[in-house]
């Protein structure tokens, strides 16, 4: 990681960020620094630094002389009388074929060559391909030149622009409109070590609750209580796994944060309370506009205790929103956010609300200054005053950590789950987020599968979309592969704008969602009729086989930044064909994820990454480019050769004991290494050693294929057998032998080929299969 700092009048600011982690501490590297004619000379072993004496341009190159990325123009500054520096621009070289990823939540292919790009937090209901920006404002870009990767954060929450040579000029350009040009390069050369960088820089999400990652039903608005109580009942009736259940912004009363509408809501505890009995953890939706109303507790003592953003002539900021205008907390301050999370209050910890949903936090309003708060609205900022023109990005940011602070302190012992709107770099460490308002439609599932690989490698692992969209009416067909395509997100969420209940409070411009003939059709797993229910609910129980495997990608991301997801390119950045690559993707160790992104698809393409792939559903081995039938119950996904993948049984939700586990272990010629990561599911005695953490090594030679099993840590896990599956072994298995002892197998033949079974304890070490 090598950090540069511009100042175009050599006045340099504070050296503070809200997305760096605090916990980073940079590598202790031995750097010679050579003074040469016209250059420095800073040389680290892996990577050179040329600086240029004349004009400060930049060149990086590798160990082998390459250069990796060089500046064309170089800096620039512009002043104005108004805004001070209002424009800090560099610019560098676009090598031939250089392809570059990343940068958040953008909509547009995964290749952002030849596109330009705006970075400023905004509410963009039912937004669409062309739409920019976004909810999210993410400046980190990944650069693959002649394979070898490097990446650029930008550290400037200002409005920033990037320009990937959409003028075919030969050269990118990243800009902020203020502050100063501070960013970081990121050496590879793959792109996973860039990633990996940037998550030591920026942080990563804790390890969630267990429930987290199970499946979430949210509408808006599921209201009153007796509601939410048919369908939780539904689920369980129906035996259709479900973890979580949300309630959106007609919970309150009057759309206040922190109240309840005791109409609808008479005894919330007891509703919270019969939810967690039947397996269900409760969210609720919060916003960050607190209702001008001097009879509402939050508001008034919000008001004398100066909690809320002041304009520069200290006059308190208001803004229409959902309850009419509103005040905004200034979480930038130390003071307010320690307020905020002391709110919480009530909701956690005497109802028991298990989660909370900030919404509307770019921050988002209604019909003012193009649906924000003004430029002359002043922060805090830490004790580093400054305005909403700098502040505007790490609001929602700085909301998510205000509540994740807050619950961590009402009860220390519990892993908050948070779930945001907006974000910036670094906001991973407080919260999971969606997408945002999308729309029903077979488009907008192709979006979805591209935003959340962008969001992965752009720190944000945890993250999912509406399935099914939010705006619009689904159909059987798309709700289904929109489903399978979410059982391979971190969150798996299903919401939808529903026959909410107080469509009065739309703003002007969605008015017309009002209207009784455009009502939305429900979005609930059984509401398509029979046949794509049983579709659904198969969907929704691989969700729950396979957590064994999102959960330890979730603890690999948390201990080095791997990403969840992650683009082909991840896979063998030396390959052009992969570089293309948008619809597949790569989920946890070892799956390749193929999904159905159109309608009435029977028969899909494929192009794997170089090795063996065996295709889920039936065993078959492949590699290079292929074909598969498509089911209507099934989504395409492979297995990486040599990868051990657990599974369990298919169970209602996350806290119902799991008796067996399962392990699908697939040959290879060859050496491979699978993990394996359990714990309690809730709490931090993880962090104590109180985990289970299997390392699996598996070894094809001479006829031969052997499973070893290591483990680490303290925690044992519920189950008290094992069952292995061993695919592709090439031959007839004549014997098989567990921990130097001989025991039986048994062979399911299948059209083409075998599957051997065999049944052990959870401690075995070694199992051996002979031809």
């Amino acid at each position: 990681i090598f950090r540069l700092r511009y100042s175009p009048d050599g006045v340099f600011s504070a050296d503070f960020s809200y997305a760096v982690d605090p916990a980073f501490e940079p590598e202790k590297v031995v750097v010679r620094l050579e003074e040469r004619d016209a250059e420095y000379l800073l040389d680290s072993g892996a990577l050179q630094v040329v600086v240029s004496k004349a004009d400060l341009k930049v060149k990086f190159y590798d160990q082998d002389d390459r250069v990796l990325c060089e500046d064309a123009g170089g800096f620039s500054a512009k002043r104005t009388i108004l805004k001070g520096w209002c424009e800090l621009r560099l610019e560098k070289k676009c090598h031939k074929k250089e392809v570059f990823f990343g940068l958040g939540d953008k909509t547009c292919g995964t290749n952002l060559a030849g596109k330009k790009f705006e970075n400023w937090c905004s509410d963009a209901y039912a937004f669409g391909r062309e739409t920019d920006p976004l909810y999210r404002a993410v400046p980190l870009y990944y650069a693959l030149n002649q394979g070898v990767a490097y990446g650029i954060f930008f550290d400037n929450s200002f409005r920033s622009h990037f320009d990937f040579d959409s003028m075919e000029s030969g050269s990118t350009c990243f800009s902020a409109e203020g502050g100063e040009l501070n960013y970081y390069f990121l050496h590879g050369p793959g792109l996973d070590d860039v990633a990996r960088s940037y998550a030591r820089l920026t942080g990563t999400h804790d390890m969630p609750p267990r429930w987290a990652l199970g499946y979430h039903q949210c509408r808006w608005s599921y209201h009153p209580d007796s509601h939410v109580r048919e369908i939780a009942a539904e689920f369980r009736e129906r035996q259709i796994p479900c973890d979580a259940i949300y309630l959106d912004i007609d919970y309150m009363d009057g759309y206040r944060c922190f109240t309840w509408d005791s109409k609808a809501f008479p005894n919330p505890k007891a509703l919270v309370d019969d939810l967690r009995q039947m397996g269900f953890q409760t969210v609720t939706m919060v916003d960050p506009g607190i209702k001008e109303d001097p009879n509402y507790a939050v508001y008034r003592d919000g008001l004398e205790k100066n909690m809320f953003l002041r304009t520069a002539d200290g006059v308190v900021a208001k803004a229409p929103v959902w309850p009419g205008f509103c005040a905004f907390p200034d979480f930038t301050s130390p003071a307010v956010r320690s307020w905020w999370g002391e709110l919480y209050e009530s909701l956690f910890n005497e109802i028991g609300v298990s989660g909370f949903w900030n919404d509307m936090n770019e921050p988002a309003v209604f019909h003012v200054n193009h649906k924000t708060l003004p430029d002359n609205v002043m922060h805090d900022h830490d004790g580093l005053p400054c305005s909403h023109r700098k502040a505007h990005n790490i609001y929602g940011l700085q909301m998510n950590r205000s509540s994740w602070e807050g619950l961590k302190g009402l009860q220390p012992e519990k892993r908050p789950f948070l779930l945001s709107r907006a974000s910036f770099s670094g906001g991973q460490r407080f919260s999971a987020i969606w997408t945002g308002d999308n729309c029903s439609d077979w488009e907008h599932l192709q979006i979805a599968n591209i935003q959340c690989q962008r969001l992965a490698i752009s720190g944000f692992s945890f993250c999912g979309t509406d399935i099914g969209g939010f705006a619009g009416n689904a159909e059987g067909e798309l709700f289904v592969r929109w489903l399978q395509l979410g059982v391979f997100h971190p969150l798996m969420r299903v919401h939808s704008i529903g026959k909410h209940a107080a469509g009065d409070a739309l703003p002007i411009e969605e008015a017309e969602l009002t209207d009784p003939a455009l009502h939305i059709s429900d979005q609930e797993p059984w509401s398509f009729g029979e046949k794509w229910t049983d579709l659904a609910k198969k969907a929704i129980e691989l969700r729950y086989c396979l957590l064994p495997c999102l959960y330890s990608a979730m603890w690999l991301h948390t201990l080095d930044g791997s990403p969840v997801l992650r683009h082909l390119a991840f896979a063998d950045a030396q390959d052009p064909k992969l570089w293309e690559q948008e619809r597949d993707f790569l989920f946890g160790e070892h799956i390749l994820v193929s999904p159905v992104v159109q309608s009435k698809v029977q028969r899909q393409g494929v192009y794997l990454p170089k090795g063996n792939w065996y295709y889920f559903w039936t065993g078959q081995p492949g590699s290079g480019e292929l074909f598969v039938n498509v089911m209507p119950d099934q989504i395409p996904f492979f297995v990486r050769e040599g990868a051990v993948l657990p599974v369990y049984p298919t169970h209602q939700h996350t806290g119902e004991p799991i008796d067996e586990l399962t392990l699908y272990v697939y040959y290879k010629n060859g050496l491979e290494t699978s993990h394996l990561y359990e714990d309690f599911g809730e709490g931090y005695d993880y962090q104590n050693g109180i985990f289970s953490l299997k390392i699996f090594e598996t070894e094809g030679k001479n006829g031969t294929f052997s499973l070893r099993q290591r483990k680490e840590g303290d925690y044992t896990p519920n189950y008290g057998k094992v069952k292995i599956y061993l695919v592709g072994f090439p031959t007839f298995v004549k014997k098989c032998a567990a921990d130097s002892v001989e025991i039986p197998i048994k062979e399911i033949k299948l059209r083409d080929r075998s599957l051997y079974t065999l049944n052990l304890k959870p401690d075995f070490e070694k199992v051996e299969w002979e031809g």
